[in-house]
């Protein structure tokens, strides 16, 4: 509003503007349900950027909090990866760990490390997180978990079409999963 102002744009103008915006793609996008739950994509894949989006959700009305989450392969960042799992596991009640963009790399080893950083968090196995290789899955569980007023998130992707797996690049959208997962429940 006061970037506009300073530009001399008319309130008028701005407000219109505003109320029209519905938000940058991938980024704590919710996709919309009936189903008396909140889910959000989200393309999260850095400590910071995960913090912020946790420590958003949790300001919000909420049961539980039910994450999605893996980390980037191909040699990225390894160090990072049981620390996105920790974060997970202190704001979120459950947590579904998966693979995201393994690339060449052996997608059990990145999930390996992220489950690391859950369980040191305090989450237990088929308890509270869960290790589910398969994305689309993984997804699908934590949808099928959630219930009135909890949020499910799923971070790492956002908005992007492709995941990047040895076999190269496969289709995928986050996005369209949860519609059609939540089409199917």
């Amino acid at each position: 509003m006061c970037l506009g102002l300073s530009q001399n744009i008319p309130a008028e103008k701005i407000q219109k503007a505003l109320a029209a915006f519905s938000g940058i793609p991938g980024r704590l996008e919710e996709i919309k349900n009936s189903r008396g739950f909140r889910v959000f994509v989200d393309y999260a894949h850095t400590e910071d950027a995960l913090l912020k989006v946790y420590e958003t959700l949790a300001a919000m009305p909420h049961q539980k909090i039910i994450a999605v989450l893996g980390a980037t392969g191909g040699g990225r960042d390894k160090k990072k990866r049981p620390l996105l799992g920790a974060l997970a596991a202190r704001y979120c009640d459950l947590v579904f760990v998966t693979n995201e963009d393994p690339y060449l790399e052996d997608p059990e080893k990145i999930i390996d490390a992220v489950l690391a950083g859950v369980i040191s968090g305090g989450k237990r196995i088929d308890i509270d997180c869960y290790r589910v290789s398969e994305r689309g899955e993984a997804i699908k569980k934590a949808l099928g978990k959630a219930q009135r007023c909890d949020i499910v998130i799923i971070t790492g992707k956002g908005c992007e079409k492709v995941m990047a797996t040895a076999d190269g690049m496969v289709p995928w959208d986050d996005r369209e999963i949860v519609r059609k997962v939540l089409e199917d429940l």
